[in-house]
């Protein structure tokens, strides 16, 4: 979940790709599905006591260098685990949580989670987007945009925004005074006006359409 890993990426974490540094932990990832390694810490005390203590259960007398590796009866076994068995894991945790729908949890949920979570914290294009690992812009934007903070910072600039009090500018309008009446017309630019107190008025517009009125 910290290194928004693909289930590949987690396969193949080896025990040379940690660093253990001060009260962190720094793990590279460096067989990617694009060919971008990069790298990513854990940070939170509870987390990085729960990695050690997982290092620490591992046999002596394992030969590979595979991080993850079967873990039954409160013992961890020399064989590493498989793909399909890291694709399950995020199924097992909702399973336990008795969360709704736990077939759904699939092993990309570490990843979709992860880059989800760090766009809600404000995370911006560049950081998701390295976090990640992707080479497109394209889906780091998709999550940012469809992040719960992007909404609210919409939501906040429209509930403070205020109605406009532009208008419109044109060209001044010609008043002309109907002799005989008290009627007072407004002429404008490409529209002529004939009028006489009950009479009717022709309007004629530029594309020679007439209409006309009767007063």
């Amino acid at each position: 979940y910290s290194g928004a890993c693909r289930r590949e990426e987690l396969l193949n974490i080896h025990m040379t790709d940690i660093a253990h540094t001060d009260n962190n932990i720094l793990i590279r990832i460096t067989k990617t599905k694009n060919n971008i390694q990069r790298q990513f810490a854990i940070s939170n005390p509870r987390w990085v006591k729960l990695v050690q203590e997982y290092i620490n259960l591992r046999p002596q007398q394992i030969t590979h260098e595979r991080l993850f590796i079967n873990y039954r009866n409160g013992y961890c076994t020399v064989q590493p685990i498989g793909i399909n068995t890291i694709g399950q894991v995020p199924r097992t945790i909702a399973t336990f949580l008795n969360l709704p729908n736990p077939e759904s949890f699939t092993g990309h949920c570490f990843r979709r989670s992860s880059a989800s979570h760090l766009a809600n914290q404000g995370g911006d294009l560049i950081t998701v987007k390295q976090h990640g690992g992707w080479k497109s812009s394209a889906v780091a934007e998709g999550y940012i945009e469809q992040s719960q903070k992007k909404k609210l910072v919409v939501a906040e600039m429209l509930s403070n925004s205020q109605p406009s009090t532009s208008t419109l500018q044109g060209p001044p309008l010609q008043k002309t005074m109907i002799s005989n009446t008290t009627t007072e017309i407004d002429h404008l630019a490409g529209i002529s006006v004939h009028a006489a107190e009950n009479s009717v008025v022709t309007i004629k517009v530029y594309n020679n359409c007439t209409i006309t009125l009767f007063i």
